[in-house]
């Protein structure tokens, strides 16, 4: 990411901080109330729903594989696209119609946050996470998995998870 990437970043997040400021409680992570308590979009009724079925899918995943690590890949599903949900919610007139046509398949939605904001909602996820201070593990998880489609990695089991997880939420 080139400079003006962590300025922006930093401005959005600084911006809407006070907002999701989450609350870690042992033994777990409590989300900010913000995340659940907006009406939802269409589009962000439909993040949920892929979020939720991707957490799911890894769970039953890990079910029928019989790894241990089906929890870890759980969280990791749910807070995947964390970053997603912000931006559906802090920049929806600008957001939602990416979001749409990136489902749609008009275009990369990665390289369109890029050119819209400076900075993408992987990048946004990442430091949402690191601010809520969730487990390492779960954040290396998701980095992990998003690198799953190069033949040349060997993932950990909990992002195999993740990633085959994502490839069954897409079809939503």
């Amino acid at each position: 990411m080139n400079s003006s990437g962590n300025s922006a970043l930093k401005a959005f997040l600084d911006r809407v901080r006070p907002r999701y400021a989450a609350r870690v409680e042992a033994p777990g992570l409590s989300l900010p109330d913000r995340l659940s308590a907006v009406e939802p979009s269409p589009a962000l009724t439909h993040h949920r729903r892929r979020s939720r079925l991707r957490a799911t899918a890894a769970r039953e995943l890990a079910n029928v594989v019989r790894w241990s690590e089906g929890e870890e890949a759980v969280a990791a599903g749910l807070l995947a696209d964390v970053g997603v949900a912000v931006l559906l919610q802090e920049a929806a007139d600008v957001y939602e119609p990416l979001y749409e046509g990136a489902q749609a398949g008009d275009f990369d939605l990665v390289e369109a946050e890029r050119r819209v904001f400076q900075f993408d909602h992987h990048e946004l996820t990442q430091r949402l996470l690191d601010e809520w201070r969730v487990p390492p593990a779960i954040a290396a998880t998701l980095a992990e998995a998003r690198d799953g489609g190069d033949a040349a990695i060997t993932l950990r089991r909990p992002a195999r998870l993740v990633y085959v997880a994502e490839l069954l939420a897409a079809v939503v």
